[in-house]
């Protein structure tokens, strides 16, 4: 099995992390199974693309270009006692790793999962372009988002994790783009790594989502405006 390391931010101090958070909860219990690494950052109010491109930077000064970097949300938990071995194998697929995403992409879209409809509005996307299925909620069993079967190669993926190996940043030349602080970050690394010829695609790794996503909010729109400036579209 290739080396892991996930990294993760929380606006939590260690003790409420570990205590209260989906992530905090069950990593100690995934150390202890699979030799995982840790790139943890507390009490965070720093832009997520800065801190995965200074861990990103890192790997890749390390020299493994099979380690396998992990960028998770504090508020998601993975529900497969084998997933190391499952992502080990998919990052082998594809070059970038998600749990939900969309073959397609259209004009304007707001998010990995939805479309703009004629009147302007959200709407989910059609199932037959979705993939992947995350479970949102405290605990489990819990509400289960099913978008469609996994192994499918896509267009955007859903943020809450994304998973490479070292070698396609060195190769690439990749890079998280720092204009996006905490909102579409995604999305931008998605339309970056479809310009670049990187293959993206959904592994089946169930996960628990505490949120089911944040849109429409203040700092949201700035994101949307900001993301479809750089995009044209």
């Amino acid at each position: 099995m290739s080396r892991v390391r996930m990294v993760s931010a929380s606006r939590a101090a260690k003790d409420q992390f570990e205590k209260d958070s989906l992530l905090g909860k069950s990593l100690g219990h995934w150390r202890i199974q699979f030799p995982i690494e840790l790139s943890l950052y507390l009490e965070n109010q720093t832009g997520l693309p800065f801190l995965y491109n200074y861990e990103i930077e890192r790997a890749l000064k390390e020299g493994d270009d099979d380690l396998i970097l992990v960028f998770i949300h504090d508020d998601v938990t993975l529900l497969d006692f084998f997933w190391p071995d499952t992502l080990s194998k998919w990052t082998r697929t594809f070059d970038i790793v998600g749990l939900a995403g969309n073959v397609r992409r259209t004009p304007l879209q707001p998010t990995w999962g939805h479309i703009l409809n004629e009147s302007g509005n959200f709407e989910p996307d059609q199932e037959v372009n979705l993939c992947g299925a995350v479970s949102t909620g405290l605990s489990f069993p819990s509400l289960i988002g099913y978008y469609g079967a996994p192994g499918r190669e896509c267009r955007l993926m859903d943020g809450l994790f994304l998973a490479a190996r070292t070698e396609i940043f060195r190769r690439f030349g990749l890079r998280f783009d720092v204009g996006f602080p905490f909102h579409f970050y995604d999305l931008d690394l998605c339309r970056q790594a479809e310009l670049l010829g990187i293959r993206m695609g959904v592994a089946p790794i169930p996960a628990l989502h505490a949120s089911a996503g944040n849109y429409g909010g203040g700092a949201w729109l700035e994101g949307y405006r900001n993301y479809l400036a750089k995009w044209g579209e």
